[in-house]
């Protein structure tokens, strides 16, 4: 753990970041993100994830950051910016309607602790069509969710869906399972489109 629950930033619209939780290294690993990719930040919030991502793909790759938050991404660019890096592109937009992005774009996506606000049964195939759409053949796709344990933070047991029930949703779509990483408080699911 590379810090405490209480370094977690909170925003207007999104609870403390989920990103101190577990060390970059055991997200970025299995993802297998490396030296000019492209990486897509679902749901991005603070931006922790997009900025960290930024410094692994590197001056030749890009970070798309993605969430329906203006104020939140004009934070990342305030953010990005002084920290000079140049490869984090901040995107408003809903991922449930659609992506902004072109087709076979993107190397490797994180869906980072938001999936106790989706609807999986309503919504999957919608947002898993169009993340195939704009990945690569052979992108990976990580799904880091909170383990269905009782805790006194993060959302309600009822909310947090299981490592099957995720990869329920996301195998219809083009995707196979790769991987399951314990994190401890969390899990991290890898899936690769086919």
């Amino acid at each position: 753990m590379t810090g405490g629950r209480e370094d977690r930033r909170q925003t207007p619209r999104h609870g403390p970041s989920s990103f101190a939780m577990q060390a970059p290294e055991q997200v970025f690993g299995p993802l297998e993100l490396g030296f000019g990719d492209v990486f897509l930040d679902l749901g991005c919030g603070p931006g922790d994830y997009a900025l960290a991502a930024a410094r692994i793909v590197g001056p030749s790759g890009r970070v798309y950051g993605l969430d329906q938050w203006d104020e939140v991404l004009k934070s990342l660019r305030s953010e990005a910016n002084l920290l000079g890096i140049s490869n984090l592109l901040p995107v408003v937009g809903d991922f449930r309607e659609g992506l902004p992005l072109g087709d076979d774009r993107v190397n490797a996506c994180l869906m980072a602790t938001l999936w106790h606000v989706l609807n999986l049964k309503r919504d999957a195939g919608r947002i898993f069509g169009e993340l195939r759409r704009v990945m690569k053949i052979g992108g990976r796709l990580a799904a880091l969710s909170f383990k269905r344990e009782d805790r006194p933070w993060g959302p309600p047991m009822a909310q947090r869906p299981s490592p099957e029930q995720i990869a329920a949703a996301v195998t219809p779509h083009g995707f196979s399972q790769n991987l399951l990483v314990d994190l401890g408080d969390n899990f991290l699911l890898v899936f690769g489109r086919q």
